[in-house]
This record gives structure tokens, C-alpha cells and sequence, in this order.
């Protein structure tokens, strides 16, 4: 499995978790990042891996709180903080 193939799958688990969360999650063409619809909120963020610096999932735009926070664990229980 290549890197691209891996971080698909990665972020395929991360929609995943979001949407059981109640989150809607809609992926974009041809890239490695996706739309996500808050629930009760019409604002919109975007899912998707940030190689250099960071090598993480991101999701922007940036912001503090504990939505986000929630967002951030959901992220590393669907990884299982792999890389």
C-alpha cells in the first residue's frame, strides 16, 4: 500500500467516525481531504492531511473549543494515533 492509498484509508476511517457522531461528511475530488458539516450548525470545515511541517490530520480552519477538541479525539480513535 502506497502513502496516498494509506492516508485514504485513514481519513475513509475518520468520515466514518464523524458521520456515527452525527457529523456529514462529503469527500472532495481528487484530494485527500473532505467537507464536514457540524451537527445543528450550517458551518463548514475541511478534513485533510497536512504532510510538512506537521504530518497530521488537520482540520480547518483552525479554531480552539471543545467541539473541536471532540473532532480531534474522534481523529485519533479512528487512526489509533498511527501515522
Amino acid at each position: 500500500m502506497n502513502r496516498e492509498q494509506f492516508l485514504l484509508m485513514q481519513g475513509n476511517a475518520i468520515a466514518t467516525a464523524l458521520v456515527q457522531k452525527g457529523y456529514r461528511v462529503k469527500k472532495l475530488e481528487n484530494q485527500i481531504a473532505w467537507e464536514v458539516e457540524q451537527p445543528d450548525s450550517d458551518q463548514w470545515l475541511l478534513l485533510t492531511f497536512i504532510p510538512r511541517p506537521v504530518d497530521q490530520w488537520r482540520v480547518l480552519p483552525p479554531a480552539r473549543g471543545e467541539r473541536y477538541s471532540e473532532i480531534y479525539e474522534m481523529i485519533e480513535q479512528a487512526i489509533g494515533g498511527r501515522k
